[in-house]
This record gives structure tokens, C-alpha cells and sequence, in this order.
């Protein structure tokens, strides 16, 4: 790896794959020609000091941990974990030795005008329509981290999911859309748990 540094100026690192752009804290991320997410793996124990960028950030250990620290929180990233990170957000990530991961960076803004959108796609096969990008990456959000892991749930509660993402997409769409057709909320609700429960 080479380091081109000055005083107050941006530093340059080089990776086999690209640039990694620093000038202070402030990370600008850069991409391949013609995409827009950078995909990195990696099995060599390293640190990342304090940054940020505009980027979503997202790490998915294969084996070992991923130490990362987010703003206040420490969160230690295990294999068959993600751990989702959004933009500008400073944080630092320690890989620990014999451990690998892939880290996948993209920004917010291309979010929506990725072709291949699964999610809207699938919704759409359930009910016919259109959708509008609204989102306000300034909104107060729902959490500022999210880290979805249902490994506790298998090993304490011996649960495992019955539906997988086309029927749980399914199943979503049709309550709201029952709910929208004027049907009771509480009786859908019912119906649906009955079929998970016995399926």
C-alpha cells in the first residue's frame, strides 16, 4: 500500500483494486467506471482509523470478527452477521487476525435507480402500481444502525422461519392491501398468523 500525504491535504492509498481518498476524517469513496458500489474482500488483520462518507457501508464477516465502532458503539461483527452502517457516520473497523469479510460500499442516491430492485419488483407481482422515490436522506430514521441477526432466536427459542422472502413479501402486501380494500386490520392479522403457525 502507498500513502502520498501533506499537511491539510488529502492522503491517497493504494489498493489492488482502487483508491482510498482521505482529506482529514472525511472519506471520498470511488468507484469502477460505469458502477456504483465498490465490493472488497479481505483476510488480512487491519485497522481503519476514524472516518466518514457518504457512502452506506456494509461488512459481512466470513469467518473470525469485525470490530467496528460507530460513533459511541462498539459492535463486534460476527461470521453470518451484517452490520449495516449509514452515511456519514464516523466509525473505525478492526479485523482480528484469521479472519476474512467482504465490505460493500454504495451511495444512498443510486440506491433507487439499481435495475435490479427485488424488494419493489416483488411487491409489485402482489399488487399492481407504481412507485416514487420520496425518500429524505435529512429525515429523523428509524434507527441510525441497524445489525439484524436471528442466531439468539434459533439457539434460546429453537425458532426458525417458516416463510422465506417471496412469501413473507407476499403475505405483507396483501395485508396492507386488504387493509386499503376496507377489511378488518385484526382479522387479516389472524388469518395470517394461522397460516404461519400451520403451514
Amino acid at each position: 500500500m502507498e500513502k502520498n500525504t501533506q499537511a491539510g491535504a488529502m492522503s491517497r492509498s493504494r489498493f489492488p483494486d482502487g483508491f482510498r481518498i482521505l482529506k482529514g476524517k472525511q472519506e471520498y469513496v470511488t468507484y469502477i467506471d460505469h458502477s456504483s458500489i465498490r465490493a472488497w474482500y479481505s483476510q488480512t488483520p487491519w485497522t481503519y482509523e476514524a472516518h466518514f462518507h457518504s457512502a452506506v457501508e456494509i461488512i459481512m464477516p466470513l469467518r473470525g470478527e469485525v470490530v467496528y465502532t460507530v460513533e459511541d458503539k462498539t459492535y463486534s461483527v460476527q461470521s453470518d452477521e451484517v452490520l449495516i452502517v449509514p452515511p456519514n457516520r464516523i466509525h473505525t473497523l478492526t479485523m482480528a487476525e484469521g479472519s476474512a469479510r467482504y465490505l460493500l460500499l454504495f451511495e444512498p442516491d443510486n440506491l433507487f435507480g439499481m435495475r435490479d430492485m427485488q424488494l419493489v419488483e416483488e411487491m409489485l407481482k402482489w399488487r399492481k402500481g407504481t412507485w416514487v422515490d420520496k425518500s429524505d436522506l435529512h429525515a429523523v430514521h428509524e434507527a441510525g444502525l441497524l445489525n439484524l441477526d436471528i442466531r439468539k432466536a434459533r439457539k434460546v427459542l429453537g425458532w426458525k422461519p417458516r416463510w422465506g422472502f417471496e412469501e413473507t413479501v407476499k403475505n405483507t402486501v396483501q395485508w396492507y392491501a386488504a387493509v386499503a380494500d376496507g377489511r378488518n386490520p385484526m382479522a387479516i392479522t389472524k388469518e395470517q398468523i394461522e397460516t404461519y403457525c400451520y403451514c
